[in-house]
């Protein structure tokens, strides 16, 4: 039997994600900035130091490779602002609402844009298929939270109209 953890109350629990998700916002930020010197260090410590050591290394990077990249912390971007919006509602109690579904639907479709750009990623760098596959997994947990949350929206409004 495992030791059980300290319960850590709602309030709290969603104060600390909150303060995760604004911490994401300069990370974004820094790794928007330095991302060229990101991937050149990545391709020197995965690649031969012959080729780490051209000195036209960042040339041999595809244009549409740079896109896609560009374009999955784009969608990072969205991602964050989403759970910004989400866990604003869940701490104004505001969880079953339209809009509360909106911000689920657009992190799932987030997590599977994401899966898309590490795909094609992937082709370049092997282990973006593994978290091409993660996001999608991701994504796909995400559109069933969404469907309950839907679902559960649709019934607090009928009980609403009832009282």
């Amino acid at each position: 039997m495992l030791p059980s953890l300290p319960r850590v109350s709602r309030r709290a629990s969603t104060m600390l994600s909150y303060a995760l998700s604004l911490i994401t916002l300069p990370i974004l930020v820094v790794i928007t900035i330095l991302l060229p010197r990101i991937l050149r260090l990545y391709v020197q410590v995965v690649y031969t130091p012959e080729m780490a050591a051209s000195p036209n290394l960042m040339e041999r990077i595809p244009v549409t490779l740079w896109i896609v990249i560009y374009v999955g912390v784009a969608i990072a971007y969205l991602a964050d602002g989403a759970m910004l919006v989400l866990l604003g509602r869940v701490r104004h109690e505001q969880v079953f609402t339209d809009r509360s579904v909106a911000c689920l639907r657009i992190l799932s479709w987030c997590c599977i844009g994401e899966a898309v750009c590490f795909f094609y990623v992937g082709f370049y760098f092997r282990f973006s298929f593994a978290v091409s596959f993660a996001a999608f997994f991701i994504g796909a947990a995400l559109r069933v939270v969404k469907n309950v949350v839907e679902e559960a929206t649709a019934i607090k409004a009928e009980n609403d109209f009832t009282i």
